[in-house]
């Protein structure tokens, strides 16, 4: 029987541009956007929530986000990944002057297995963001693409 491990992605959407991160430590990671594992009696909801603090350092509600829920199977896992994708559109940016579209680096200060990872974050146009992002990332930002 396959094991699986349940994760969660998070897209933060700014008009045209996603937040896509880059682990600093660890390129070999590529680029992803931000996203982790829920952890037991943690809803995926909750689970992002916290991640995503811990990860950027800022906090979102996920109450009015987009949900997409899929089954990956990773080629360096032996467990199939349910995943649960939150797609939340943060409105149109402001042109040149919205301080929440700066680029931005963060280290990890908490959790156990990430505390002092160093992730580079930056708003990228979602179709660049669809050729490049890694392990499976691109999946519900395509499934999303016509409601974006």
């Amino acid at each position: 029987m396959m094991k699986i491990k349940h994760k969660f992605l998070v897209y933060l959407i700014r008009g045209d541009l996603v937040l896509v991160s880059y682990h600093i430590d660890h390129p070999a990671a590529g680029l992803q956007v931000p996203g982790g594992s829920v952890e037991p009696n943690e809803s995926p909801i909750d689970a992002a929530v916290r991640e995503l603090e811990e990860e950027s350092g800022h906090t979102y509600s996920l109450q009015d986000a987009f949900v997409h829920e899929y089954g990956y199977y990773p080629s360096w896992d032996d467990a199939v990944h349910y995943r649960t994708s939150f797609i939340l559109n943060l409105g149109s940016p402001s042109p040149h002057s919205d301080p929440t579209l700066q680029n931005f680096s963060h280290i990890v200060d908490s959790g156990t297995l990430d505390k002092g990872i160093r992730l580079s974050y930056s708003w990228m146009p979602i179709t660049t963001a669809l050729e490049l992002l890694n392990a499976g990332h691109d999946i519900s930002l395509k499934h999303f693409q016509d409601h974006l």
